[in-house]
């Protein structure tokens, strides 16, 4: 019996002692078994070779990007609104004070009343006379009792209205006679109780005591029951008025 634990050569070996001493047909029949033999020998070889495994091809590495760090939004700017230029206005009024109030001028033009003479009215021009007389019909109408002219208040009202026109100022502190309470007590006038009015620019009695009693400072002030007499002045041009008043 044949050991066929052989190798491929040593089978090869075999065979061939083995065909020199067959008949010819059976030498065909294992020459054709050794040639199925070597063909599936290679074949084998193939299937081992396709097993190998494929190159394989890494993914090349993308490059590394560089980390991009974005511009921080520039925080947003608040609108800028320039400060507009204030129109430079000739002054016309002062706030009302206690008991000193002022008024705003209007211009138009200059009418002239009918004059009421008074006592004490000898001294006192007619477009005075007509700011006293319109004075009066506003408290009337609130049945509050008519102001008196004082002659001294009126002086010291005229003295007031000039001083503002002379000395080219509208206020109530004059540089001359200091607080309207000063000046009427350098005027030897004694009080209760004082306030003070003055407008610029009104052309007419009718103008000023209009304005005045729109605003309600110094409508306080012509309404007040405490006020007895009056003193009102008009300086010689640029229409600088002026009234005080006292309580007796």
């Amino acid at each position: 019996m044949y050991n066929y634990n052989l190798n491929n050569l040593d089978i090869q070996n075999l065979v061939n002692e083995q065909l020199n001493n067959l008949e010819p047909a059976i030498k065909k029949e294992l020459l054709e078994a050794q040639k199925s033999l070597n063909t599936k020998t290679v074949q084998e070889d193939k299937k081992t070779v396709a097993k190998e495994k494929a190159p394989v091809v890494e993914k090349p590495a993308e490059k590394e990007k560089t980390p991009v760090v974005e511009k921080p939004a520039e925080k947003e700017k608040a609108p800028v609104v320039e400060k507009p230029v204030e129109k430079e206005t000739t002054p016309v009024a002062e706030k009302p004070a206690t008991p000193v109030t002022p008024t705003t001028p209007v211009t138009t033009p200059e009418v002239k009343e009918p004059v009421k003479e008074n006592t004490e009215a000898g001294q006192v021009s007619s477009v005075i006379q007509q700011v006293v007389d319109l004075t009066n019909q506003e408290r009337a109408k609130a049945g509050l009792k008519a102001l008196q002219i004082d002659t001294k208040l009126t002086q010291s009202a005229q003295a007031k209205s000039q001083d503002m026109k002379d000395k080219n100022y509208f206020s109530h502190t004059s540089p001359t006679y200091g607080s309207p309470f000063d000046q009427m007590k350098s005027f030897g006038i004694m009080y209760n109780s004082a306030a003070e009015n003055i407008a610029m620019g009104q052309r007419s009695a009718a103008e000023v005591v209009k304005a005045w009693m729109e605003s309600p400072g110094h409508k306080a002030n012509i309404m007040n029951p405490s006020y007895t007499h009056i003193g009102v002045g008009l300086s010689d041009s640029g229409y600088y008025w002026t009234q005080q008043f006292i309580g007796k």
